[in-house]
């Protein structure tokens, strides 16, 4: 009921989610192409450490806090790649949720 209350997008609307592809599509399907999402970096991670085993979690937990400190979009989007390209083989859970939604996850990289 956002709408009815007030909140508009006639001048863009960055909208921060969890990472759940329904409520992407909800906001899409609503806002259209006025609106840019940013997966939270936060959540985002954490769905993708809980494939891994304990033992694994710290070093990549560090990999992702450095991509993410990347000023670069294109570069932090290839640390992600790199890391999800590492993991396929022992983690293709892991790997997948690190590749699924990359673009959202570093919209705000992109918008500087």
């Amino acid at each position: 009921d956002l709408i009815t209350r007030g909140l508009t997008a006639a001048h863009g609307l960055l909208v921060v989610i969890d990472g759940a592809k329904a409520l992407a599509k909800a906001v899409h399907d609503v806002w259209g192409d006025q609106v840019l999402i940013q997966r939270c970096q936060i959540h985002k991670p954490r769905h993708g450490l809980g494939h891994l085993p304990k033992s694994a979690e710290n070093r990549v937990r560090q990999r992702l806090r450095k991509a993410y400190q990347e000023p670069d979009a294109d570069r932090a989007a290839q640390a992600f790649k790199a890391l999800a390209k590492e993991l396929e083989r022992d983690h293709p859970g892991a790997a997948s949720s690190f590749r699924e939604g990359l673009a959202e996850t570093l919209t705000v990289h992109r918008l500087g």
